[in-house]
């Protein structure tokens, strides 16, 4: 008789399972694993609730339906903006790759070199000033017609 008693009793550890898996599966940075397996999962969690309801245990079936229902959309929410800042953000190692080409491209003897040459130049033309002009020339005779 003991037995009977067992094999009715409401699945409540099951409905939690199932909205824990389904919400592990929503913060995944995993495209595809939220859409296809978490809500299934998360729709057999609220069924699962609806089921510990009608065996009689109301509040340990109403929790996991209200999460069910409210916390599952904003978990999901949290998940999409994780995959989506995954996508967006470049990695940091293609970040070091792009620092450390430029680190050589800096050390690198001719771009030394060129800088040098364009540092002289600019220094011998500041050193020079504006050419003089000759004191003792002629004015430009005016264009005739």
């Amino acid at each position: 008789m003991n037995a009977a008693v067992d094999s009715r009793t409401a699945p409540v550890t099951a409905t939690w399972i199932c909205l824990g898996i389904a919400w592990l599966l929503f913060l995944l940075p995993v495209p595809g694993a939220a859409m296809f397996v978490g809500w299934p999962l998360n729709l057999v969690a609220f069924i699962l609730s609806i089921v510990v309801i009608t065996r009689g245990r109301t509040v340990a079936g109403l929790i996991p339906l209200l999460s069910s229902i409210i916390a599952s959309p904003v978990i999901y929410l949290i998940g999409l903006a994780i995959l989506a800042s995954m996508i967006a953000a470049p990695s940091y190692q293609g970040y070091q790759e792009r620092a450390g080409a430029a680190a050589q491209l800096q050390q690198s003897p001719a771009m030394q070199a060129a800088d040098a040459a364009a540092e002289a130049d600019a220094a011998a033309t500041a050193a020079e000033g504006p050419a003089p002009a000759p004191a003792d020339s002629a004015p430009t005779p005016a264009p005739t017609r």
